[in-house]
């Protein structure tokens, strides 16, 4: 069976950057971390469950941010781009490697950046939250992945920057590991092929 490579987008494939500083808000990125993480209307909109018209206002509250004009507007600001040599290292895997994505990620972040490139034309599955309406480190989003791949588990490569999607994953038995940054991410790929 051909190896499977699961990547996530943020932190692995693509730089989160600075959300304060690209959407010029008051306070630090660390602040803003907290808020959006524990922003129940930010996993309504990246799971889909909430259109970004109605999700986009909703959020500006949670970040505390709703007097500060058209929060869709200041949102399109916040780009995720690509890290440096992603798109060489992904044309650059073996062609029997399956590559698959899973990412919490919103609808304008995932336009902005697959609008900016070609890498995943080489994808296989495209597992969104936003489409499939299941969010990391649920369980039920790597139950729906091994569900689709029908493999074992333990075959599957699953990269990600946060700790806790991969211990979720490694309880489904995935080969998970956490990747910051794009020296690491290109550490793995390479020791995964060499093994």
């Amino acid at each position: 069976m051909n190896p499977t490579i699961l990547f996530d987008v943020g932190g692995v494939l693509a730089d989160l950057g600075s959300p304060t500083a690209a959407m010029n808000l008051p306070y630090s990125d660390e602040h803003f971390w907290q808020a959006w993480l524990a922003s129940p209307n930010v996993r309504a909109y990246e799971t889909g469950r909430m259109p970004g018209h109605q999700a986009l206002p909703a959020i500006s509250r949670d970040l505390d941010v709703s007097d500060r004009g058209d929060f869709e507007q200041i949102f399109r600001q916040w780009h995720l781009r690509l890290f440096p040599g992603v798109e060489r290292l992904i044309a650059n895997l073996p062609d029997d490697i399956e590559l698959l994505l899973l990412s919490n990620i919103n609808p304008i972040h995932w336009q902005q950046l697959s609008g900016s490139t070609q890498i995943f034309d080489r994808f296989t599955h495209l597992f969104l939250s936003y489409e499939l309406g299941i969010y990391k480190p649920e369980a039920a989003a790597f139950d729906y992945v091994i569900d689709m791949l029908d493999r074992d588990p333990a075959d599957i490569l699953f990269v990600d920057d946060t700790e806790a999607n991969v211990v979720a994953a490694r309880r489904h038995g995935i080969d998970a590991h956490q990747v910051n940054d794009f020296e690491t991410l290109e550490y793995r790929l390479q020791y995964r092929q060499a093994s």
